[in-house]
């Protein structure tokens, strides 16, 4: 896809753009990585999106609302709580709900019923 599409590969952790994007989606992604990559991936995100970012992480609140079925999920994948993902974005990004974050660095306004 990268030599087809000119697309480029890189890690959530490190990939640099020279400038941001309107729309970065990260899914399945984070609970692969440790902590402290995670943590860094976190910010680089914040790093390369101005707009919209869609993310989609299995946290254990998923599990421990029953919504995962352990049988069949990878094991190892290094779950955290939701909480985590929130405290990180929070300074960042405001939830809009359905998995997409809003930049704080957008020129958007949210009316009073597209906010959670």
């Amino acid at each position: 896809m990268c030599e087809k599409y000119g697309w480029e590969q890189g890690s959530v952790v490190d990939y640099a753009s020279k400038k941001p994007f309107d729309l970065v989606i990260c899914q399945g992604v984070l609970p692969y990585l440790d902590k402290a990559d995670a943590k860094r991936a976190l910010l680089n995100l914040a790093s390369l999106c101005s707009g919209a970012l869609y993310l989609e992480a299995v946290t254990s609140d998923d599990v421990d609302a029953g919504v995962i079925d352990t049988k069949r999920t990878d094991a190892s994948m290094q779950l955290r709580p939701g909480s985590f993902y929130k405290r990180a974005l929070a300074p960042y990004f405001q939830h809009v709900g359905g998995g997409v974050w809003l930049s704080r660095r957008a020129n958007a306004v949210l009316y009073h019923l597209e906010q959670p």
